[in-house]
């Protein structure tokens, strides 16, 4: 059973290391409904770690890069809002 306030969703649990610091301090923005990882991708390959926001139909796409591979995170509540405390979140988390 999930913890009460968990804001998790979907069927992917794992987050990769280079996003770890960054879904927890996500996790606290105010008016995130939930966020949900997706599959990890060990092909993709980064000098450094980066993250890329994309807004979709109802959502916020964030493609994490790490060093070792990459993973997409999508996180649900007010677009546009959570655009700018998504990017704080990641400066705040590197």
């Amino acid at each position: 059973m999930a913890k009460k306030g968990n804001k998790m969703g979907g069927s992917h649990t794992t987050v990769i290391d280079a996003a770890s610091k960054f879904v927890k301090l996500a996790a606290k923005i105010p008016g995130l409904k939930k966020y949900a990882p997706g599959y990890i991708n060990t092909k993709a390959k980064a000098a450094r770690s980066r993250m890329t926001i994309k807004i979709e139909n109802g959502c916020v796409l964030t493609t994490v890069l790490g060093i070792r591979c990459s993973q997409e995170i999508r996180f649900y509540g007010e677009t546009k809002y959570l655009e700018k405390q998504l990017q704080n979140a990641w400066d705040k988390s590197h």
